[in-house]
């Protein structure tokens, strides 16, 4: 169908070209009304249009800030499972360190007297290689401890040795192994540390010991001129 504003529009140009001013004067308000009109619905249909964009970023906004959600509780969900699966891991291996202690402890006791005995021996230490090499998979890390310099976070000095044969706070001996799971310490090692002479008593000691020297020298030096002066 013909718009409404075409036919006046052609009713206008048909009055003109007749030479009906009169006529063509009286449909000029209808036209303007009617582009009026088309101007209200160009109007309102921009003003929808806008709408509609606005719309469609508020969507969009929200659909970003929902995938922002999940993906932080995807992430969040992951780390705590991890963390829950960790912390398994580390309690299970922290329950079997008295094993290894019993390991450890039998090894030494063990007296080898027969052939039978030294095959009973070989199994048991091949048993004991393939279990430490399975909690070494698992995550299991004994702690360096002979030889080492003492650390509080890792060594429980339970005795300690006055030596200047090795420096201070050098680990001497271990008595129980220490082990650590990652980052987490499951059990600090048993060791004796080295201790040296302290500082006070080193220097009494120099200083008796130049003393002595001193008179000695000055003993020594008394008996030459008690010689000169025969």
């Amino acid at each position: 169908a013909e718009p409404e504003y075409q036919a006046l529009v052609e009713k206008v140009r048909a009055a003109v070209e007749g030479g009906d001013c009169e006529g063509a004067g009286s449909l000029i308000p209808e036209l303007e009304a009617e582009l009026e009109a088309l101007h209200a619905k160009a109007r309102e249909g921009e003003e929808q249009v806008a709408a509609a964009q606005e719309d469609t970023s508020k969507i969009k906004e929200q659909y970003l800030r929902l995938n922002a959600d999940f993906d932080n509780y995807r992430k969040r969900t992951e780390g705590e499972k991890e963390s829950l699966s960790k912390n398994a891991r580390g309690s299970t291996l922290e329950e079997l360190l008295p094993v290894i202690d019993n390991f450890e402890l039998a090894r030494t006791q063990l007296k080898l007297e027969t052939e039978a005995e030294q095959k009973v021996s070989e199994s048991y230490q091949n048993l004991y290689k393939q279990l430490v090499e399975t909690l070494k998979k698992l995550g299991l890390t004994p702690i360096e401890s002979v030889g080492s310099k003492f650390d509080p976070e890792l060594h429980d000095a339970i005795m300690q040795e006055e030596t200047t044969e090795h420096e201070d706070s050098t680990v001497l001996e271990e008595y129980r192994k220490g082990f650590k799971f990652g980052d987490r310490l499951l059990r600090a090692a048993m060791v004796k540390v080295a201790v040296n002479a302290a500082p006070a008593a080193k220097a009494e000691a120099e200083g008796v010991e130049a003393e002595e020297k001193a008179e000695e020298e000055a003993e020594e030096e008394g008996e030459v001129e008690g010689s000169e002066e025969s």
